[in-house]
């Protein structure tokens, strides 16, 4: 095995040039942004991209607490959650104020946007941002096979390996390739959970009362 060593920097480099060469690195997509005062306005989705798609919608209410519950209502029943929530109590004369940020499901996503604005008196904003990660996707999977191939290779030398200098080698090449594809799986698993899960930030105020605007 006087070889072994050699050719495992062959096999290295042999790897780097097929991922460098093979696989482009991804350039950033644009990302698309619409303002919308209607949900029939949001832009139709082209079908097999990956797309992460966020709202952010600015609501007037006649109670803040009532409609922090049923926007709570509303993730659980469509199968997401409320990120997180801030209830802001600004005396009567401001009212209150809240900011809601709810994960769910992409494939609701218009529906529940529907809801949240049949909650309000009046809606005052609606933005709707989608960035197109798929080439980003499709290239992480790529890198991924070619990593897992080399690390099943690595697995062989590591087997036929006659001496401890040559298996510590090998090793600590295998442990480099399995912090890549650990780097490269977790990044392809957030993408796949953002565009599973759509964002939407919901800032929302109650009406100022005509007494207090007066005053």
């Amino acid at each position: 095995m006087r070889t072994a060593i050699p050719f495992l920097f062959a096999l290295l480099i042999s790897f780097g040039c097929q991922g460098q060469e093979d696989l482009p690195a991804p350039d950033a997509q644009p990302t698309e942004h619409w303002e919308v005062t209607n949900p029939d306005d949001s832009p139709a989705i082209p079908s097999g991209s990956m797309l992460i798609r966020e709202v952010a919608i600015s609501i007037e209410v006649e109670n803040s607490e009532s409609t922090l519950a049923s926007l709570d209502r509303i993730a659980v029943a469509a199968e997401g959650f409320v990120a997180s929530s801030e209830h802001r109590h600004q005396g009567p004369s401001e009212g209150s104020s809240a900011q809601v940020i709810m994960r769910v499901p992409a494939d609701r996503l218009d529906d529940i946007v529907g809801q949240i604005r049949e909650l309000a008196a009046t809606v005052e904003h609606q933005s709707i941002t989608t960035t197109d990660v798929t080439e980003e996707y499709v290239d992480l999977e790529a890198r991924l096979r070619v990593k897992r191939a080399l690390e099943d290779r690595l697995l062989e030398l590591l087997g036929g390996s006659a001496s401890t200098t040559e298996a510590l080698e090998i090793e600590r090449s295998l442990a480099e390739v399995r912090e890549e594809i650990e780097r490269h799986e977790g990044r392809r698993q957030y993408l796949s959970r953002r565009v599973e899960l759509s964002t939407i930030t919901v800032d929302l105020h109650e009406e100022i009362p005509a007494f207090a605007r007066l005053g």
